[in-house]
């Protein structure tokens, strides 16, 4: 037998929320409690948890589902206090992890009424079941818990292998079996007191099979089994007879024994499942509850606020009715006094601007009369100075005249010795020009040439003034100057005429677009001339 409590591990499971998030041993978890130690991923939220005790073969034998409330740092909040031990010692039976029923507390079966809401329900569903998760991760040993007992040997029997803090004492009366408890079996061993090895029959029941087949009037009530905790009847398992002439196959026996082994322990599963269910939904619906009702209470205070802001209103539009009552009487009333009073203004203001009007006729007269006597002395004025700038003018013109006379002439006179010694030694007055290239000057039209270039260059290239200065804009600028639209030329560059006396103004000075369309208009004048 296992006699020492090391050869029982104790091991806390810490939740997130869908898997394990942390595995400890047991004093480590102490060590948190003590403030030895803390758990920082855990810090500012309340967490779930699980207590269990794990067996040499990593088989759970009890498991505690409590809740742990962690502080900022990571610490277990200091009011935090449930007996995880002395619960796992009362715990009522749970479902089969392995190796028979475990100890179990849950929310839902809670051996202690005050701790209740210290503990959670596990998910017992398809996809998230807590107890699998719990089983696997125990499987794994990755806290390397001792796999071997320290005592005894490994024959021993399941109710041996306890530690000795969790033994149940001895119970000499009959109690009320705990949620998912199996009631004794008829037939079991365990249901009834040894004697010297053999079972004793109880009142009632026979110690053998019958060899009929048949089983007496009195051990008829073995048949159905006595009632559950809850008022339930317990399934019926009929006996199975042995056949007449034969004894009761132990084999047969042990067979139907761990058939309804099996069956209680599927039942008490299913009954835990069913209540965490029952609770879930309790809970969820008293939540509801509570949400409909402080919604129902916040309704009332919106509607009682509602209903005064209404009130006054109603008081306050009484009370505006009353005052725009009195103001459309005022308003009347002032409507009548000022009707009266702007009908004796009107009066009064036809009158004033009968008199302003014949005031302002008068006067307008006077004005005309006065401005155009002024106008006419301002146009005598005028006239005089015209006068007077036009004879001056005449006078400047003249003497500008005399003046560049004389400039040419001392210019002449001047230069005439300097130019005549440049001449005679071969010194040649030249000077380029677009469209007749180097000009030589003689020395005697140097100031024909200086006093009008321009027309001393037409007339060098035998071409008017006037159609040298229009070949030159087209000669620095050869672009197309047909007008497209008022104020608009073309403007699209062609070639260039080299020769002044070959330029023709609206031929040369166009592209070859605009030269047609001159061609066409030209020659649609000249058939109308004909015509």
């Amino acid at each position: 037998m296992f006699t020492n409590q090391t050869d029982y591990s104790e091991v806390v499971l810490l939740f997130g929320k869908n898997t394990i998030s942390k595995q400890m041993p047991f004093s480590e978890f102490e060590a948190v409690l003590d403030t030895y130690a803390t758990i920082p991923e855990f810090g500012g939220r309340e967490a779930r948890a699980a207590y269990l005790v794990v067996d040499a073969s990593l088989s759970i034998t009890s498991c505690v589902l409590f809740l742990v409330e962690f502080c900022e740092d990571g610490s277990v909040n200091k009011s935090w206090n449930v007996p995880l031990r002395h619960m796992a010692e009362i715990a009522a039976p749970g479902p089969d992890l392995g190796s028979g029923p475990i100890r179990l507390v849950c929310h839902s079966q809670c051996p202690i009424a005050w701790q209740q809401n210290a503990t959670w329900d596990p998910s017992m569903g398809g996809g998230a079941d807590d107890f699998k998760m719990m089983v696997a991760i125990i499987k794994e040993n990755k806290l390397c818990l001792s796999t071997q007992a320290r005592s005894g040997g490994a024959s021993e029997s399941p109710s041996a292998q306890q530690p000795a803090w969790a033994e149940q004492p001895q119970q000499t009366a009959p109690q009320q079996a705990p949620f998912g408890a199996q009631p004794p079996a008829w037939g079991s061993q365990q249901a009834s007191p040894q004697w010297g090895g053999q079972p004793v029959p109880q009142q009632g029941m026979p110690a053998q099979m019958p060899q009929n087949g048949a089983w007496p009037p009195q051990a008829q009530q073995w048949q159905q089994p006595p009632p559950n905790w809850n008022g339930a009847p317990q399934p019926n398992y009929p006996p199975q007879q042995a056949p007449q002439g034969q004894a009761y196959p132990p084999a047969q026996q042990q067979e139907d024994e761990a058939n309804r082994a099996k069956t209680a322990s599927l039942l008490r599963k299913l009954r835990l499942r069913l209540t965490t269910l029952e609770n879930a939904k309790s809970k969820e619906l008293a939540e509801i509850q509570f949400e409909r009702k402080k919604e129902s209470q916040h309704f009332k205070i919106q509607k009682r606020r509602l209903q005064s802001f209404i009130n006054s209103l109603t008081e306050q539009n009484e009370a505006l009715k009353e005052q725009l009552n009195s103001q459309k009487n005022q308003i009347r009333t002032l409507e009548e006094s000022v009707g009266a009073k702007l009908e004796q203004a009107v009066e009064h203001e036809k009158k004033e601007i009968m008199a302003l009007k014949q005031n302002f006729q008068k006067r307008l007269e006077e004005n005309e009369v006065e401005e155009i006597a002024h106008l006419k002395e301002v146009c005598q004025v005028k006239e005089m100075e015209l006068l007077y700038k036009e004879e001056i003018s005449n006078q400047l013109r003249e003497e500008v005249v005399v003046l560049r006379r004389d400039k040419i002439r001392l210019v002449d006179s001047g230069a005439d010795n300097f130019l005549g010694k440049l001449e005679s030694l071969g010194v040649s007055f030249i000077n380029f020009h677009p469209g007749i290239g180097h000009l030589s000057i003689p020395l005697e039209d140097m100031s024909k040439y200086m006093e009008d270039t321009e027309a001393y260059v037409a007339e060098k290239c035998l071409v008017p003034q006037e159609l040298y200065a229009k070949w030159r804009a087209h000669y620095d600028q050869p672009t197309c100057q047909c007008e497209t639209s008022p104020g608009k030329v073309c403007g699209e560059r062609i070639q260039r005429q080299q020769v002044p006396s070959q330029y023709s103004e609206g031929e040369t000075d166009r592209c070859a677009k605009h030269k047609r369309q001159g061609a066409n208009d030209e020659g649609y004048k000249s058939s109308n001339d004909g015509g």
